[in-house]
């Protein structure tokens, strides 16, 4: 997936692809933040990719995602 911009907060990655309309994001576990993304982000605009280990959300949603990060690994 080309990124158009990559960064971190704290130890998590976030990826944009404005030209999907995505981010992808790769954390390290921790059931707490996974609880609250399930939740809060609803099925139809999140995906797990099991084989890369990352998160493809919806960018409507960054928001909340760059909130949830801060909150659980800055």
């Amino acid at each position: 997936m080309p990124y158009n911009s990559v960064y971190k907060i704290g130890s998590v990655v976030i990826g944009i692809d404005s030209k999907r309309f995505v981010l992808s994001l790769k954390s390290p576990f921790k059931q707490e933040f996974i609880d609250e993304l399930r939740y809060r982000i609803p099925p139809p605009y999140r995906d797990w990719v099991k084989e890369k280990k990352i998160w493809i959300i919806d960018l409507d949603f960054i928001e909340e995602v760059e909130e949830m990060v801060r909150r659980h690994y800055d």
